[in-house]
């Protein structure tokens, strides 16, 4: 699978979606999805991640929007 991609002034993050076959049940209908997130920093300096915001989409229609602070209750410094 492709990753989806977006980076800013020097950090850059990427996507990986999974669909969760054994977690999913479409005659109900509910589908399971699990994704795993690699933020890389680019630039000379340290950065720290504050917050965070993801757009949930499924074939282009937004399905849930996700704020907050930093992530997994963490705000970690990216060197």
């Amino acid at each position: 699978i492709t990753p989806y991609r977006s980076s800013f002034e020097g950090v850059s993050v990427s996507v990986v979606p999974q669909y969760l076959e054994s977690d999913s049940d479409p005659s109900e209908p509910r589908y399971c999805h699990a994704y795993s997130i690699m933020i890389k920093n680019d630039r000379d300096d340290a950065v720290k991640l504050l917050r965070r915001h993801w757009l949930v989409e499924s074939n282009g229609v937004l399905v849930t929007e996700v704020t907050g602070d930093g992530v997994v209750g963490e705000q970690p410094v990216l060197k």
